[in-house]
């Protein structure tokens, strides 16, 4: 295991950024000084790059966990075949049209599974992607936003939109 401490003023895309560019299969942790987290990059044993109990992110794919009902499979999205990246905070009561436990809202969006989406507030996010060749969004939770979009934002194409709040 190596260490590696960045001081100054990087953003924290580019501190995973350079995590990814210096991953060479052993474990990697950088210490990002300005938010007081240690970043840890996995070996490309796994290649997992970012996981929570909702989404696990690869450096080519992400996958949504318990997508599909009632077989709660995951589904697999290749990072680019992504047109767009939108984030909101869960918030109690926020958006009941627009969000759902599970399965297809009343927007074109099919959410994966989070029964406690939209009951309470909580520091999960609600993450949707729209996908290209698919007539509709693909709505997860994400545990924490900050690492997710600082890896995620620099595996994406450049032409990809991420951007805050809901897309419908």
């Amino acid at each position: 295991m190596s260490l590696m401490i960045i001081e100054g003023t990087l953003s924290e895309a580019t501190l995973h950024e350079m995590a990814l560019l210096i991953g060479d299969g052993t474990h990697v942790e950088i210490f990002c000084p300005f938010d007081c987290n240690t970043v840890k990059m996995p070996s490309s044993k796994n290649n997992i790059i970012y996981e929570d109990e909702y989404c696990k992110l690869t450096k080519t794919t992400i996958t949504i966990k318990w997508y599909y009902f009632p077989t709660t499979q995951g589904k697999n999205v290749k990072l680019d075949d992504i047109k767009g990246l939108y984030y909101k905070e869960q918030v109690c009561c926020g958006d009941p049209c627009k969000l759902k436990g599970w399965g297809m809202s009343l927007t074109p969006c099919w959410w994966a599974s989070d029964i406690t989406r939209g009951l309470r507030t909580t520091d999960r996010h609600n993450v949707v992607l729209e996908v290209e060749g698919n007539t509709y969004y693909c709505g997860f939770s994400v545990e924490n936003i900050k690492d997710f979009l600082a890896v995620i934002r620099v595996l994406l194409k450049s032409e990809c939109c991420v951007q805050h709040g809901l897309p419908f």
